[in-house]
């Protein structure tokens, strides 16, 4: 596809979404926003998306999903953790050996069983992605509970929020394939979670816990640490 084409359909799609929001925004100042309608509307939209990009994207048809793959088959098979010796890119398709090993050794169990039925096959990749997709219903969830635990009652943040959750594209296609920042999103929405909450030691436990398992999950969780650490600090200030 031409650089035009996509400048074009990325035109259109943006055109679609000014006016889609400038209707809900003018609806909202007239009545409040029918929240459970447009929610349905929303997470079965998401639900519809996902399976079709699921089933139908080629297989390994998406960023490293073929390296993420190949790291679960070498957990079920060798029963041990790998050593990466290949450079990105690698034809050996083996360069997400360097990853914690968390996500790969909850997919290894699924790899035994559906490749039992159908081998390496387009149906074993696509039950990978339907993990995908499970750990994204769980992230709705953890939204609709921030957002609770938050006190957010403006009907049109809490569906605009939602639609971010449901229907953001390059979110939409990650929680698609298989990738090892799934289990980190959901990770980081249940510590996310954890903090808003009302603070009990219990809670401080399950932070730490959950911190601990996301920096095994993705070097990247970092990120999610720091956060926690400086949000203490603004509660100690």
């Amino acid at each position: 596809m031409s650089y035009g084409w996509v400048v074009l359909a990325t035109g259109i799609g943006l055109g679609l979404g000014i006016i889609i929001w400038g209707v809900l925004c003018r609806h909202d100042r007239a009545s409040a926003l029918p929240f459970r309608q447009l929610f349905l509307i929303v997470i079965i939209t998401g639900v519809i998306c996902r399976i079709a990009i699921a089933c139908f994207n080629p297989t390994f048809n998406a960023p490293d999903e073929q390296a993420h793959f190949k790291y679960v088959k070498y957990i079920y098979e060798e029963r041990t953790f790998p050593v990466q010796t290949s450079k990105m890119d690698a034809f050996t398709n083996d360069w997400e050996y360097y990853q914690p090993p968390v996500y790969y050794i909850l997919l290894a169990p699924v790899y035994g069983i559906a490749t039992r039925f159908s081998g390496e096959s387009h149906i074993t990749i696509v039950v990978f992605r339907f993990g995908s997709i499970a750990l994204w219903l769980i992230n709705i969830f953890l939204a609709l509970k921030i957002l609770n635990h938050l006190g957010v009652q403006d009907l049109l943040l809490r569906i605009f929020t939602m639609g971010m959750v449901c229907l953001l594209p390059t979110y939409t296609f990650l929680s698609s394939s298989i990738n090892n920042d799934n289990l980190l999103i959901t990770l980081s929405g249940l510590i996310f979670l954890l903090t808003v909450r009302n603070q009990s030691f219990r809670n401080s436990l399950l932070i730490g816990v959950l911190c601990g398992v996301a920096l095994l999950t993705k070097a990247t969780a970092l990120i999610v640490l720091l956060g926690v650490v400086a949000w203490l600090i603004t509660r100690w200030i």
